[in-house]
């Protein structure tokens, strides 16, 4: 059963090394392929769609560049844009008949309409509401063309503009849902006179789009980037619709149609997917160009992952991943036969050789010349050497069992020997260590000795270190001392400096409040001469106007003392003038010297305040030069005191020293007693545990005997089963 067991293990793993990781492997290898392959087939069939919505986008624009060129000429009409220029504010068609080139105008415009499927080719100024076209539509009566989209469009783009479909404003046209395409008319200085634009139909352009739908098998819709409305479907039918509705439609929340209907509104182009009646929906969206649409191209999702899966799992694909499953199995039927066939074999020889008693003269057979046969003549070269052995064995078990008994009897001899030397041994360890005992008390008391000498040293230095730690901060504190009265002294010279200071700038305080007083009145005397000043400026004015009045009376002959009076006039002006700015600047005078006056006794108030604190300040200053000398004084008296201390403490140290030296000396003599005790011991302690090993060393070298003859009896008996 346990051969069975591993000849099915081997064969498991076998097949799972050559069979089954290989396909795991290989499968994995496929599906990363055929997963990025499919990735890029589904970009490529996106792409496909993008190019006929790109290519359906050309021809829109192929009709609306057709239509550009329509109104450029249109636009550039010397009669249309003289009407333009001079057209009447006013919808009465009587009225605007009356133009001269209105009907030139209006054979022109039916010759442009005869180029395309136009519904209506007209034209609007910027001076009339009306519109001038090739026939005359009914317009309701608050028309004003200016206000169309057509119209501003054009105006603010000032290019060629296209219009989302609306209602037309004919309320007589044939296509009620129209388009409008219009382009600015220019006058000679490049000024925007009015706007040239034609109605077009969407049911051509939606036509259009139904025969693409066909041709292409997919799905269109028309919408608009800029009113974010469904312009054109199969399933609107001909309705607008807002885009956020056709996104619920087909499936999208409120967040993801408002992210849908952003995306496609800003996005140049944008893929998405949605699930409308016909299924799930692959959709590509496409500007169209020149325009403010835009083209949703779909296909079903199904269709495009059939074509896909149609371009990925091609026959070739299949055909050799077939034949690769193929040249698995029969490497592994190979790797059965050739290697777990011959060593199931092998396996049931050596079971065979386990399953007979001791019999070394079967050998395996070798079939093969490979690297099971080498194994199987291995095997066969190791029962040969174990032969050998067993029979050397057999010998030596001989051999020991005729030295058994002899080894056994010098064994218990040594025995009784052993014992009577560890009782000897015994009998001096105990002498030994009563002599240890009275080692250590006696080197104990000498040890507690040399302690309280050191501890009694120990506080001496202490002491010692703490007066001299003293004696030099009594020190330092001296020297700060007398460097503080140094100081002291200094600044109570200079705080008398600056006492006399003080009182010198009292004095020149005093003598410039004096001075300032002097500044006052002769101030009040300028001022009284300018007023002397205007008092003659206003009495020679006087004179001057009783002068120019006589002057007047003498006619001619006064016309110089008219002069003359006339001077005297200007003078007595500009003295009085003079006078009134002297006025005011002896004011300005008056008020800066009442402000200085004020604040020199301010500082002379503060000179006697600052007098009185340096003449405080001086006292302090010799109190403190008081007391520091007296500080002086009694840190002199302390230092000496400490350096007493520190010679008594040190003839003391000296003496503990010569103490510890002596105790230093016994306690040495004590140790190296000790030590030759301790030694003599250790040797007593090893001979009696040396032999007390040997004694037990000997019972069990009996013991040993005794399970020797025991072993040798079974090795003999086992040996004897080997068949050599």
């Amino acid at each position: 059963m346990g051969v069975k067991k591993k000849k099915g293990k081997l064969f498991i793993k076998s097949m799972v090394l050559n069979l089954i990781i290989p396909l795991l492997l290989f499968g994995a290898v496929i599906f990363f392929v055929a997963s990025t392959y499919y990735r890029v087939m589904y970009n490529q069939q996106i792409q496909k769609q993008r190019y006929i919505g790109e290519q359906l986008s050309e021809s829109i624009n192929s009709i609306l560049m057709e239509k550009r060129q329509i109104l450029e000429d249109c636009s550039r009409l010397p009669s249309v844009i003289t009407l333009a220029e001079n057209a009447p504010d006013t919808l009465d068609w009587a009225e605007l008949a009356k133009y001269d080139n209105y009907n030139k105008i209006k054979a022109a415009l039916t010759g442009l309409m005869k180029e395309g499927d136009i519904d209506l080719l007209y034209f609007s100024s910027s001076n009339s509401p009306a519109i001038f076209a090739d026939s005359e539509p009914a317009l309701p009566s608050d028309y004003d063309a200016r206000k169309r989209p057509w119209y501003t469009g054009a105006v603010k783009t000032k290019d060629f503009f296209v219009t989302d479909p609306y209602q037309t404003a004919d309320q007589e046209a044939a296509h009620q849902i129209a388009i409008s395409f219009s382009y600015p008319i220019f006058n000679d200085s490049g000024s925007i006179i009015g706007v040239a634009a034609m109605d077009y139909p969407m049911s051509t352009i939606y036509g259009f789009l139904a025969d693409m739908m066909k041709k292409y098998n997919i799905a269109i819709n028309l919408y608009s980037r800029s009113t974010k409305e469904i312009l054109w479907s199969v399933k609107t039918e001909g309705k607008i619709v807002p885009v956020a509705q056709m996104a619920k439609n087909i499936g999208y929340s409120e967040e993801g149609t408002a992210a849908l209907v952003t995306n496609l509104v800003t996005q140049e182009s944008y893929t998405f997917n949605g699930n409308t009646i016909n299924g799930q929906q692959l959709m590509v969206s496409v500007p169209v160009k020149g325009t403010s649409w835009g083209l949703l191209i779909g296909k079903p999702s199904a269709y495009v992952q059939k074509k896909v899966m149609e371009t990925i799992f091609q026959p070739a694909i299949l055909t050799s991943f077939a034949l690769f499953i193929l040249v698995l199995i029969i490497s592994f039927i190979l790797t059965v036969k050739t290697i777990i066939k011959p060593l199931n074999q092998a396996s049931d020889n050596l079971g065979e050789l386990a399953n007979k008693d001791a019999d070394l003269t079967m050998h395996m057979e070798v079939k093969t010349n490979d690297d099971i046969g080498r194994l199987a003549d291995n095997f066969n070269a190791f029962i040969n050497k174990l032969k050998v052995l067993i029979l050397a064995i057999r010998d030596a078990v001989v051999k020991a069992d005729e030295n058994k008994d002899s080894i056994v009897a010098s064994s218990e001899e040594t025995s009784s020997a052993t014992h009577q030397m560890s009782a000897n041994i015994s009998s001096m360890l105990k002498q030994m260590n009563n002599l240890d005992s009275n080692i250590v008390s006696n080197v104990a008391a000498v040890e507690e000795v040399s302690s309280n000498i050191k501890n009694f040293d120990a506080q001496i230095i202490k002491q010692t270190e703490m007066v001299e730690q003293s004696t030099s901060a009594i020190t330092e504190m001296m020297a700060s001392l007398n460097s503080v009265a140094k100081i002291t002294e200094t600044k109570k010279v200079s705080t008398l400096g600056l006492k006399d200071i003080a009182a010198d700038g009292l004095a020149k305080m005093d003598e410039t409040s004096n001075a300032f007083k002097d500044v006052a009145s002769k101030v009040d005397e300028i001022r009284e001469m300018a007023e002397t000043i205007d008092g003659i400026a206003s009495q020679t004015n006087l004179l001057s106007m009783n002068a120019a009045i006589e002057a007047a009376h003498a006619g001619d002959a006064g016309k110089g003392f008219a002069v003359v009076a006339d001077e005297i006039r200007k003078l007595a002006d500009s003295s009085s003038q003079s006078a009134v700015r002297i006025t005011q600047s002896i004011n300005n005078i008056v008020e800066s010297v009442n402000i200085t006056d004020g604040n020199v006794k301010e500082t002379a108030s503060a000179f006697e305040k600052i007098n009185t604190e340096i003449a405080d300040t001086v006292n302090a200053f010799a109190e403190i030069e008081s007391s520091v000398m007296e500080l002086n004084s009694g840190g002199q008296q302390i230092l000496e005191a400490s350096q007493a201390i520190e010679n008594t403490s040190l003839s003391i140290r000296d003496g503990s020293g010569e103490i510890r030296t002596g105790i230093d000396s016994m306690l040495s003599a004590f140790e190296h007693i000790k030590e030759i005790s301790r030694v003599l011991s250790s040797g007593m302690d090893e001979n009696n545990t040396g032999v007390q090993e040997i004694v037990q060393a000997m019972q069990l070298i009996v013991e040993q005997s005794d399970e020797l003859s025991t072993v040798l009896n079974e090795l003999r008996n086992n040996v004897y089963r080997f068949k050599v």
